[in-house]
Order: C-alpha cells, then structure tokens, then sequence
C-alpha cells in the first residue's frame, strides 16, 4: 500500500522546489525527507513559477491556480487509485 498522497503547493512568487526542498534532500532544511516518511508528496509549480512555462496570457491568475489545483488533485488521486486498484481518498493540498 502506497502512502497517502499530499499536493505541495508554493506560495508568492517563488516555485515548489526552494520551498519545500532548500539546498537539496541532503539538507537539514528540506521538507521533504520528512514528509515521505508519512506520505507521497507532490509539488506543483503554479504556470510561469520554476519550470512551469505561462500560459499565453503571461498572467498568473487566482482561478487559473485554483483549476490547476484542482487537475493535479484529480490525477494524484487516479494515478493511486490505479497503484492500488482500490479507490484513493482525495490527496490533501498543502501549502503556504
């Protein structure tokens, strides 16, 4: 049985990977060595955040991020669903 899945999501203007994984997974400051002991996290960059391109608009807007949210959410939850054969709670989605 895998862990129960959690959405890493960033916040201001900085991309998933420095807020959740400073200086690598060998670094004291990272999340994420932590995180897996208890679940399978996941880290979206909102469009136009770290290696997410923007969309044609070059905006980052709120319901934009709130249907991508949403996306992720729903794949994570099929991608454990088919992992497991049995359904899968909805992931959680984290974030600050």
């Amino acid at each position: 049985t895998t862990k129960p899945p959690l959405l890493l999501l960033h916040g201001r203007t900085w991309s998933s990977l420095p807020v959740y994984n400073l200086n690598g997974m060998d670094s004291a400051q990272s999340t994420l060595p932590d995180l897996m002991e208890t679940h399978t996290p996941y880290m979206l960059d909102f469009r136009g955040f770290g290696l997410t391109p923007s969309d044609s608009s070059n905006l980052v807007l709120p319901l934009t991020c709130v249907s991508d949210t949403l996306a992720a959410l729903s794949w994570i939850k099929s991608r454990h669903e088919s992992i497991e054969g049995s359904e899968c709670p909805t992931p959680r989605p984290f974030g600050w």
